[in-house]
């Protein structure tokens, strides 16, 4: 992976491409915002792990692009992005643990909310995690 830096008055913008020279994967401004080529990311734009079972707000175990996650009742989080999408039409992933059924709601371009229900469809505290794909 090569790193190209262009701007005459510091750091403006860094391209990252593969080594064989193919398109740009990703542009970071000077601001740190992350861009992708149109086409999207093969890469997750945010995800974390965390435990349902804290007071809200919720900070995540682990996490990338999430600043934190609010608990709105017994099972149900709101997980809030750090840089928010450009448009609602993402594809989440959840799982928690134990085995429990992850039902998911749309969110905006801030934040995707995760149901965590037993499979009798109660509502219930877990650990969760969460994959957002999107732009």
């Amino acid at each position: 992976m090569t790193v190209k830096i262009d701007g005459t008055n510091g750091i403006d913008t860094a391209q990252l491409r593969a080594p064989d020279g193919d398109p740009v994967a990703m542009t970071i401004d000077n601001a740190g915002k992350v861009a992708f080529p149109q086409g999207g990311s093969p890469l997750a734009f945010a995800w974390c792990v965390f435990g349902g079972a804290a007071a809200s707000p919720i900070t995540p175990t682990t996490s990338f692009n999430v600043t934190n996650v609010t608990k709105v009742s017994t099972g149900v989080y709101r997980i809030n992005l750090t840089t928010p999408l450009t448009n609602a039409n993402c594809c989440v992933v959840a799982m928690s643990e134990p085995i429990i059924v992850c039902n998911l709601d749309t969110g905006t371009t801030g934040y995707v909310t995760v149901k965590t229900v037993t499979l009798a469809q109660v509502a219930v505290d877990a650990v969760v995690s969460v994959l957002v794909f999107g732009r």
